[in-house]
């Protein structure tokens, strides 16, 4: 899948907080296992993708410069976890 920056804005940011052993975040040439305190910044608007994590793969993400559409898509219920 891939962001699309008309919307997302340009970067999206994932903060890791545990060690993994897989669930790596994928690219064409680029594979990313999670790490605590590992920061990936990257543009949006390429093809990505996420493996199976046999673990929690517990992570912090956001797009700095979404616009309100994904703002109050993750404000409604089934989106936020309480």
């Amino acid at each position: 899948h891939f962001e699309d920056p008309k919307i997302y804005g340009p970067w999206v940011f994932m903060f890791y907080l545990t060690d993994e052993i897989d669930g790596n975040f994928c690219a064409e040439g680029l594979s990313i296992t999670p790490k605590r305190n590992r920061l990936l910044a990257i543009k949006t608007g390429f093809e990505h993708w996420v493996e199976h994590c046999s673990g929690e793969r517990l992570n912090i993400t956001g797009w700095s410069f979404a616009t309100t559409e994904i703002i109050e898509r993750w404000r409604t219920p089934q989106n936020n976890p309480t």
